[in-house]
């Protein structure tokens, strides 16, 4: 490998871990600020049930901070893969694998932190339910959570593939990743949003847990079907063509 090649691979490396990371930092931060907010909100309205309130605040940011963990992972790799000397295509990749992560992870730690935020508050007016509350809080959570997974597994791929040089293998592998990381943006933010919703009531209407649950596990079902489109294209692309 000559100098030239060599600066090259490791400039795209570092823009690479850069925007997975980078991107993949953005969502956790404002969904945990969305929280964090949320919860203090709910502290001051009702200051006796602060220790309730923390304790359902903390559990809801950890996992809120999860995407961002996957974008670290996957940032690292990238940051010390630099690519195959001589092989654009397999550097454009791993280009692909940043925008992947980076972009995918940005709804499901928006719709991860909303939820959170919408628990806190349940919990303030209503510490008796923290039990249930919680518990759909992170039900709800998890299904969020499976548009950064897809992310993360298309990034993955897009790392490891064994891939031929070719132009058109290259607007391939980014197409891989641009699909599945702006698909999963929506498909994160509207579970979110539906589980948000679902925590917010649960606490209220304790008898209706079955009913709410139902009906958010049947409308993040149907969000998710976006991410897999998604998720099923950007396959396509990397294997089939």
């Amino acid at each position: 490998m000559n100098l030239a090649s060599e600066t090259s691979l490791l400039l795209f490396s570092y823009v690479n871990a850069a925007i997975a990371v980078g991107l993949g930092s953005l969502g956790a931060a404002l969904g945990i600020g969305i929280a964090t907010a949320r919860g203090v909100h709910a502290i001051k309205r009702q200051p006796e049930a602060s220790g309730v309130v923390t304790r359902t605040l903390l559990i809801g940011i950890a996992v809120s901070e999860s995407p961002a963990i996957f974008a670290l992972v996957v940032g690292i790799i990238l940051l010390f893969n630099p690519g195959e000397a001589g092989n654009a295509t397999h550097t454009i990749a791993l280009l692909g694998a940043g925008m992947s992560i980076g972009i995918g992870t940005i709804g499901s730690a928006l719709g991860e932190g909303y939820t959170a935020g919408h628990a806190c508050e349940s919990v303030g007016r209503q510490p008796g339910n923290e039990a249930i509350t919680i518990r759909t809080m992170l039900l709800g959570q998890a299904v969020a959570e499976s548009p950064a997974i897809f992310s993360l597994v298309i990034a993955m791929l897009l790392i490891f593939v064994n891939i031929s040089e070719s132009v058109v293998h290259m607007a391939a592998m980014l197409s891989a990743g641009l699909c599945m990381g702006i698909g999963a943006v929506p498909a994160g933010l509207g579970e979110g949003f539906a589980a948000g919703m679902a925590a917010k009531n649960v606490a209220r209407y304790p008898k209706a847990q079955g009913p709410i649950t139902r009906t958010m596990l049947v409308g993040q079902a149907v969000t998710e079907s976006t991410a897999i489109y998604c998720f099923v294209v950007a396959m396509c692309l990397i294997y089939l063509t």
